[in-house]
């Protein structure tokens, strides 16, 4: 398919037509045979693919008749037909949606009038297919159905009312008004349940497109009550979160972006938002008397209770303050309630991480109720030494959602307390994280940063961050006093380990604390290269002793995730400075001794990638400040990074000309998409609105 998209210009005209009648003739051999269909599926499909590779070069210049040729064979055979359906369905993907960054501009403009201008005939065939009512032509004329349903063009706004239309009567024959389509899907063969899932996909298409030249004014009310109801028995799993083995042979938790789950969740909280804007007080209604009937017994079950919640959680900022804070405690003082009611740890722990979930999503009341955010926080350092599995990953996750959207509130004192919150977290914090895995203690050491950073006073930021990181310090400062006297202390698997996790530590705080956080980086910063260059020697030794295998051995790999830790909290700091004159002149000079040498020297499997993304950033960040340096860093990493990639990509076609076109153009859609979200009150998920909105 690829040789045809690209190779097909070299050929002569009188080589195109041959080509040209070549695969059609294999094509209607193939497709007019039932039997052979369902035989040559794969390869009818490849076929299909380069026909409409073809059409994308020569119609309709050198081949105006195509449409007419196809909708005119397609009324002679039923499997011809069926293939012809899959032929325009591929063509009208083509041109409208795929069209982007892989033709110009002019050429998918003349593609899209085109394909409009033949729009009668393809709309006639799918008439005439549809009226047909046979089931093996349902599903293909459906979806070349949804393919016409969601091109927008103003000019033909009659025909596809008719189209709608036409379709609903159609719809009426082979779908009873009183189908139970739950049922009939549950119970319907492969063909059935294909067909009600292309029904779906073309209503939903076709009421996106074009839905307003359809509406009516009707009384919907109850209509609605029904769907708030849905939404709300049925919400989606917020976010997913894995349990994974990083590259350096760590467990790690991932937070999945773009699963089914999460994409199915953004849309059903989006709807449910707006159908909040539309009856806030039925909303209301439908989840307190969902809420009571877990109370009371009715309705109760994990699942159910899960649900309910995520709904709850998924409406915050949709409802006025004053109705939102009514709400918000009688729904916090029933779950309260319930978890006293409910007996055994499971059932608590549930109650428990939802009660966190749902408060964690409401930071606008939790920042106009002090006393309630202090109660809550304080919850959950208590949550944090409850073992029972996944509380005290939530308890973290709640917390730094929490910190994020009220960080400046626990750096001021507030009305009846006798010093800031951050000052009683920082006095308790070794009993706060005792119970915590490495990773949980990073999150919460990433959460107290992001207070920290909304302190204004810097005498009084630099004495929090002193104190801030007291902990990791000291267990630093042992290590470094011991590697003093015996340097082979860094080769002990437990304390390489410590250093890792010291460093993540540092890493989350920088992220959080941003450019302040160069009083805790300039203490530990020399020592930190010192052990990168050290550990970089042993690693080196290990490989030209035992070979490049050596580098999957856990040592090893926990030897370079000290390396790419101390790239990563340079890298992070530098890009969050405020000073580019004072990094280039006492930051930059001892980080380049330590790592481009090294990088140069390193066989290809010992080099980390992040010293590249550490160079660009510090370049991108410094500009014009480390020009003197560029011939150095450019000499040290280009040359041999440039063989690394020709050896990995010899002989693949690495040829994507449009790759950055089409995630620019994504990029501006996304940034379109935020900013009309903006203007809609709780359809930006609390923790997406930008910082400076949020007081």
């Amino acid at each position: 398919m690829d040789k045809s998209r690209y190779n097909f210009g070299i050929f002569t005209e009188y080589e195109h037509e041959r080509i040209k009648k070549y695969v059609v003739g294999l094509i209607i051999k193939t497709s007019s045979d039932p039997t052979c269909v369902e035989k040559e599926k794969v390869y009818i499909g490849k076929l299909n693919m380069i026909l409409v590779q073809i059409l994308k070069q020569e119609w309709p210049k050198h081949w105006p008749t195509f449409i007419s040729d196809i909708v005119g064979a397609s009324r002679t055979s039923e499997s011809l037909c069926q293939n012809n359906m899959v032929i325009l369905k591929l063509l009208s993907e083509e041109v409208f949606d795929f069209s982007s960054g892989q033709i110009t501009q002019v050429k998918a403009k003349h593609l899209k009038d085109s394909m409009c201008n033949e729009f009668s005939q393809i709309f006639q065939l799918c008439q005439f297919v549809m009226f047909l009512n046979v089931p093996m032509f349902r599903n293909v004329s459906l979806k070349c159905l949804t393919e016409i349903a969601g091109v927008s063009v103003s000019q033909y706004e009659e025909q596809f009312v008719t189209l709608f239309t036409l379709t609903m009567m159609q719809l009426k024959q082979m779908l009873p008004l009183n189908t139970n389509i739950r049922l009939a899907y549950s119970n319907g063969k492969d063909d059935e349940q294909n067909f009600i899932q292309n029904l779906s996909l073309f209503l939903c298409t076709f009421l996106k497109e074009h839905g307003q030249l359809i509406e009516k004014r009707l009384n919907l009310r109850e209509t609605l009550m029904e769907v708030r109801l849905l939404m709300v028995s049925r919400m989606a799993k917020p976010e997913e979160v894995l349990v994974v083995e990083n590259d350096q042979g760590e467990v790690v938790r991932e937070f999945m972006k773009d699963t089914d789950s999460i994409n199915l969740y953004k849309n059903m909280r989006e709807t449910l938002v707006y159908l909040t804007h539309l009856d806030y007080v039925d909303t209301e209604r439908i989840m307190t008397e969902k809420l009571h009937n877990q109370v009371n017994g009715t309705e109760w079950s994990w699942k159910n209770l899960n649900t309910l919640c995520w709904a709850i959680g998924s409406i915050s900022g949709a409802m006025h303050e004053e109705d939102e804070k009514r709400f918000l405690v009688t729904v916090i003082k029933d779950l309260l309630g319930l978890c006293e009611q409910k007996r055994g740890k499971d059932n608590k722990a549930i109650i428990a991480s939802n009660i966190m979930y749902i408060v964690g999503q409401y930071p606008r009341f939790l920042r106009a109720h002090w006393k309630f955010l202090k109660t809550v926080v304080n919850k959950l350092f208590e949550f944090m030494h409850e073992t029972h599995d996944g509380v005290q990953d939530m308890a973290c996750d709640t917390f730094i959602k929490i910190a994020q959207k009220c960080r400046r509130h626990f750096v001021q004192v507030q009305v009846g307390e006798v010093m800031p919150f951050i000052d009683e977290i920082l006095n308790n914090i070794n009993t706060i994280i005792c119970d915590l895995q490495p990773q949980q203690v990073h999150t919460f050491y990433e959460a107290v940063g992001y207070m920290i950073g909304a302190q204004t006073d810097q005498t009084v930021q630099e004495h929090l961050i002193e104190k801030y990181m007291l902990l990791p310090n000291q267990v630093w400062d042992s290590i470094i006093q011991q590697a003093t006297k015996n340097v082979d202390i860094l080769k002990d698997p437990e304390t390489v380990k410590q250093l890792g996790s010291i460093l993540k530590t540092n890493v989350r705080a920088c992220k959080a604390v941003g450019h302040p956080f160069v009083i805790q980086l300039g203490r530990i910063y020399l020592d930190m290269l010192n052990v990168y260059k050290c550990l970089s020697e042993n690693i080196s030794a290990a490989i030209q002793a035992n070979g490049e295998m050596v580098t999957k051995q856990p040592l090893i790999r926990s030897m370079r995730t000290v390396k790419r830790e101390t790239l990563k909290l340079i890298s992070g700091w530098v890009s969050r400075s405020n000073d580019p004159q004072m990094v280039a002149e006492n930051f930059v000079p001892p980080l380049l001794d330590a790592v481009l040498i090294d990088y140069q020297r390193n066989v290809p499997a010992a080099r980390e990638p992040e010293v590249l993304s550490t160079m660009a950033i510090i370049v991108n960040k410094l500009g014009g400040h480390i020009t003197a340096e560029i011939p150095q860093i450019f000499d040290a990493v280009f040359e041999c990074t440039l063989n690394m990639i020709n050896k990995e990509f010899a002989g693949e076609d690495t040829s994507d000309l449009f790759l950055e076109e089409r995630e620019t153009a994504l990029r501006q859609a996304q940034e379109e998409k935020h900013k009309l979200q903006m203007s809609v009150p709780g359809i930006l998920n609390p923790h997406e609105i930008p910082e400076e909105m949020c007081d």
